[in-house]
């Protein structure tokens, strides 16, 4: 386990980001969480943190543009995408990540957390 692993949820389901980060939490990581891609880049340039998970469909920023942008501020920054869409469709955008099929289990989270 890496207890020192913080890590930005960016979901916009308000229920699923609570459940998320609620999870993350108790794996004994440190969460923070934001509904948007503006957000999410708010809390990247003020803080560091050590993996990014994004859902891919957000509204205004997609999942893919603001892992770009992150990257750009952070750039050892780990991604994990988190999306309904097939995982080959994600390996055109050439960012190197994790992907997470919705739905996901448990062990599923935290294989991507720590891989």
């Amino acid at each position: 386990m890496f207890p020192s692993l913080k890590i930005l949820v960016v979901e916009d389901n308000p229920d699923s980001q609570q459940m998320v980060c609620e999870l993350i939490g108790m794996m004994g990581y440190t969460p923070s969480c934001a509904a948007d891609g503006e957000r999410a880049l708010q809390l990247i340039q003020a803080q560091p943190f050590d993996v990014l998970l994004t859902d891919v469909s957000l509204p205004g920023m997609s999942g893919i543009a603001l892992a770009r942008a992150a990257l750009g501020h952070q750039p050892a920054l780990r991604i994990v995408f988190c999306t309904g869409y097939d995982k080959e469709a994600l390996g055109a955008s050439g960012i190197p990540a994790s992907v997470l099929r919705k739905p996901y289990d448990l062990d599923e989270l935290r294989a991507a957390l720590e891989a």
